[in-house]
């Protein structure tokens, strides 16, 4: 595992008499430790790195670790706004001193000091998913039922840009977890069963609309249960992992019978 080649790159740095294989051990057990989020322990091996072998041409990739250790432990800046200004201080301190590089490119890209600034763009694509959802309605009451397919699809991918960019640009936001569901339960909860009634469903009268509303509950019982689930820092694993079908992916689901009868498929 990592922790194991960590430790195995440390041994052919002290044993190595090669100044270029010592120093890219070191370098490869710093990012063995960076990688395993082992903070503290990969700060200090990147500044023993820079200070061994400062001639290296490596240093500004060490020095691009060491800022990204600093930003990725920006953990709630309502609470502590510090670690967030000595973030912003490295990144400007870097790219001022690396403009060049590829590494100074992807730090101006995180250097959104302005938290008002940062949380708008999430938001806004947050936003323009619901519009789309709430438009994809109205054109399937007038019967254009490809033009409402299209919409809740481009409603999906917003959905899925919003909250990767909020945590790329640190604007997460009580406020905009919110605003995701609610975007949610309207685009794909309410939009893909109202489309699926005036498409076909509307023929059962209240069977049909008993199915319509079957499937808004559920959708919204299931945000409501998504909401309430809390997950401390030392659980931070479970962000990889998703208990149910996400709303995009059941409204879509819904879809897939509109869907067939649109396309060359039927």
């Amino acid at each position: 595992d990592l922790f194991y080649a960590s430790k195995k790159f440390s041994e052919v740095e002290l044993a190595s008499p090669s100044i270029e294989y010592s120093s890219k051990a070191a370098l490869l057990s710093a990012f063995c430790l960076y990688s395993l989020n082992f903070y503290p322990e990969a700060k200090e091996s990147m500044q023993s790195f820079i200070r061994k072998y400062s001639a290296d041409p490596r240093v500004p990739y060490a020095e691009y670790i060491l800022v990204m250790i600093s930003y990725e432990q920006i953990r709630d800046e309502d609470k502590d706004i510090k670690p967030l200004l000595q973030t912003d201080k490295l990144i400007r301190e870097y790219v001022k001193k690396y403009p060049d590089t590829e590494y100074a490119l992807d730090l101006k890209f995180k250097l959104v000091s302005s938290k008002r600034t940062r949380y708008i763009l999430p938001n806004i694509l947050t936003l323009g998913g619901v519009c789309l959802g709430i438009s994809s309605i109205k054109f399937s009451i007038d019967g254009n039922f490809n033009l409402a397919v299209i919409l809740i699809l481009l409603a999906a991918i917003l959905d899925a840009l919003d909250g990767r960019v909020a945590r790329l640009i640190k604007g997460t936001s009580e406020f905009g977890k919110e605003l995701d569901s609610l975007t949610d339960f309207v685009s794909f909860g309410i939009a893909p069963s109202l489309i699926n009634y005036f498409w076909t469903l509307n023929q059962y009268g209240k069977l049909g609309w008993a199915i319509t509303l079957i499937y808004s509950v559920c959708c919204v019982i299931r945000l409501a249960r998504f909401n309430l689930t809390k997950i401390t820092e030392t659980e931070a694993w479970k962000n990889n992992f998703f208990e149910g079908i996400p709303s995009p992916a059941g409204g879509l689901l819904i879809l897939m019978p509109l869907i067939y009868e649109l396309t060359d498929l039927n």
